[in-house]
């Protein structure tokens, strides 16, 4: 799964580069470069987090879960229906509540790139804050 994994982040990569490298200068007028590295790096550890240990755990849990349901429906089928609908319910709480973490998960994802962006600005923008002697201004 690791290289798999490793294989496609590099193709994702290489597109992501050379998109980069035909998109207008408009859009890095609009767009901090510190904030589209910060998303492009986050977003790319993401998916290499998910695809290395995401991915093997969710072929685990379903042939898991399709083998602990195939032995309840052998011992008892009325407390497998049960336990089904109890579970139905569980992942309708649980569907909720991922949307609401989804929605923050967002906004965190923006206060970074934000963050990031300023960061980036002011290292790279560092010798000119020298020359023009505005360290005080900057600090705040």
């Amino acid at each position: 799964m690791a290289n798999v994994a490793d294989m496609l982040v590099l193709n994702l990569r290489q597109q992501i580069a050379a998109k980069l490298n035909v998109l207008p200068l408009k859009f890095f007028e609009q767009n901090k470069s510190g904030e589209i590295l910060s998303r492009v790096t986050n977003d790319l550890d993401k998916i290499t987090e998910t695809l290395q240990t995401g991915l093997l755990k969710l072929i685990v849990a379903a042939g898991t879960i399709i083998g602990s349901i195939t032995v309840m429906i052998y011992y008892n089928v009325f407390l497998t229906v049960i336990f089904l609908i109890f579970m139905a319910i569980s992942i309708l709480i649980t569907r909720a509540v991922a949307g609401k973490n989804l929605k923050y998960a967002a906004l965190r994802q923006d206060s970074i790139g934000e963050l990031t962006g300023i960061v980036e600005e002011y290292y790279t923008g560092r010798n000119i804050i020298k020359a023009y002697n505005r360290e005080q201004e900057r600090q705040h």
